[in-house]
Parts: C-alpha cells; sequence; structure tokens
C-alpha cells in the first residue's frame, strides 16, 4: 500500500527529444514514494477518478500536471497542466506502470 505518492507527467521532453508530436508518444510519469524512492513508466491507466465538492470527475491523464496521494482517507490535491488545483478524493487503488 502507497501511503504517499506524487505523480508527475513528463509528456513535453520526451517528444522534443523523439521530434515526433506528442500525440504519438504514451504519456510516461514518475511516481515518488513517501521513502523517497521512485519509479518511472508507462501507467495502465489513462483518467483519474476524483470526487471533489461539486463533482465526480474523470480527469484524462494527459491534462494532469501531478497528483499528490494523502496517507490518509484517499484525499487528493491535482494540478493540472494549466495550473489549476482540484482537491479531493479518489477510488484510485494501484497505479499500475510498464516499467522503462
Amino acid at each position: 500500500m502507497l501511503l504517499g505518492v506524487t505523480m508527475l507527467l513528463a509528456l513535453g521532453s520526451m517528444a522534443q527529444e523523439a521530434a515526433v508530436e506528442p500525440e504519438e508518444l504514451p504519456p510516461s510519469i514518475e511516481l515518488t514514494l513517501i521513502d523517497g524512492s521512485r519509479l518511472s513508466g508507462v501507467p495502465a491507466l489513462t483518467t483519474v477518478p476524483l470526487t471533489t465538492s461539486f463533482a465526480e470527475l474523470e480527469l484524462p491523464l494527459t491534462q494532469i500536471r501531478s497528483l499528490e496521494i494523502a496517507a490518509v482517507r484517499e484525499q487528493v490535491l491535482i494540478v493540472l497542466q494549466n495550473k489549476d488545483k482540484l482537491t479531493g478524493h479518489t477510488k484510485l487503488k494501484e497505479i499500475r506502470l510498464a516499467v522503462l
């Protein structure tokens, strides 16, 4: 069980290095665990479920800049690519990665 996770998307830098459009590359993420360990890879999920005080959302992974999961009660802070912030709860139980 991951008690604290930060997820960062790395879309732009990979696309520039390979000289292809971002849509052609699967989004990669970096998970930083509570102990400081890091995992990088391509996620199996394409959306993140989020329940806020005003709606239930399925946020596309490509619109998320970072996601921080608190150790208590599955509370999350999501920062979108446009730097808007959303807080709420998620039913996300696991993040499966194809490791790079």
